[in-house]
């Protein structure tokens, strides 16, 4: 789907993906959408000769799906989107509280006041979309 990937691509820096294969077939989805090919072939370019990330990706789509009907696949991508840029700044937050036992500087408080707005507007795609803009063009 074309769309969905064009979501991940503009708001979830694959760099944010810490699984190494996850971070692959992430790339993988998007390369295919893009080139509108298969993603079989897009995997096969990309997978070492074990064939691992090809195994990943069938068992992905043989497992039951946990969306339930009445949410969209899009509607779920933003909900996992705005979940992983919220895991980012509650880390970043919390880095920020340990440097501050010993002494925050003026910079450092205004970046923890910023998250602390930006975490509550992560909470609905509508308010969120805009601070994950934010953040990627800060390189946050």
């Amino acid at each position: 789907k074309k769309e969905i990937a064009g979501l991940v691509e503009k708001y979830l820096p694959l760099e944010m993906i810490m699984d190494k294969t996850c971070r692959m077939l992430l790339r993988a989805a998007i390369e295919s959408a893009k080139q509108e090919e298969d993603i079989q072939s897009v995997l096969h370019d990309l997978d070492d000769p074990s064939g691992e990330l090809q195994r990943f990706a069938a068992e992905t789509v043989m497992a039951p799906s946990k969306i339930g009907t009445d949410v969209s696949h899009d509607e779920a991508v933003k909900d996992l989107i705005l979940y992983m840029w919220r895991r980012k700044l509650e880390k970043e937050r919390a880095e920020l509280e340990r440097h501050s036992s010993s002494k925050i500087n003026r910079v450092e408080e205004e970046r923890m006041r910023q998250i602390t707005l930006d975490l509550k507007s992560l909470k609905r795609w509508e308010d969120g979309a805009g601070i994950i803009e934010m953040e990627l063009a800060h390189g946050k």
